[in-house]
């Protein structure tokens, strides 16, 4: 005979689907420290906007492209440290998306860090230079895998979403974002300073 006051298993149940996996917890910790770091490193750039900006316009860069992305990678930083610690799903969309283009940018790192000195070799592998973009790509690439394991997509409510099609659309999307505002930007400015 059933106890009358125990709880209904469908509650217990229900609990314990909607647990924050310890990953999640940790990235969404870490992700809003990074956003910390990166607030007070714009601030410090903000201190020295003018030096920022005459760096970028004797490289023919447009400066606006430095103050966007930078302004953006703080904002994203804390918006996604709380989507995380929720449970969102744009959460888990915004966290996969930079987890993606951090891998892609380290291995192209890699490879231009490895190009750029010539005729590529073991040595050159083995840089300082080299070796820290393939650690950087290596544990991004252990938390993309992490994100993408089904007990974090059905927390977020995203089990049914392909981990390939995710992938490729966080991708094409987050580079294609910047690529366009990139080229926008520096558009403007090449405009202006005719």
């Amino acid at each position: 005979m059933e106890n009358p006051y125990d709880a209904p298993s469908t509650v217990s149940s229900l609990s314990d689907e909607l647990r924050r996996p310890v990953g999640v917890t940790v990235l969404s910790i870490l992700t809003g420290i990074m956003g910390l770091v990166l607030l007070a490193a714009f601030v410090v750039c903000l201190v020295n906007w003018r030096e920022n900006n005459e760096f970028a316009i004797n490289r023919r860069q447009a400066p606006s492209i430095f103050w966007f992305f930078t302004g953006l990678s703080v904002v994203m930083a804390f918006v996604t440290s709380i989507g995380m610690w929720r449970g969102r799903k744009w959460g888990w969309w915004i966290c996969c998306c930079g987890l993606v283009l951090s891998v892609i940018q380290n291995v192209g790192l890699t490879v231009t860090a490895n190009l750029s000195v010539g005729v590529p070799s073991l040595f050159t592998f083995a840089s300082v230079d080299s070796l820290k973009y393939v650690v950087r790509a290596i544990v991004f690439a252990i938390a993309l895998v992490y994100w993408l394991r089904t007990p974090v997509r059905k927390f977020f409510h995203v089990e049914k979403t392909s981990r390939i099609k995710a992938v490729a659309l966080v991708a094409v999307c987050g580079i294609g974002f910047a690529t366009i505002i990139t080229v926008v930007l520096q558009s403007i400015f090449l405009y202006r300073t005719r």
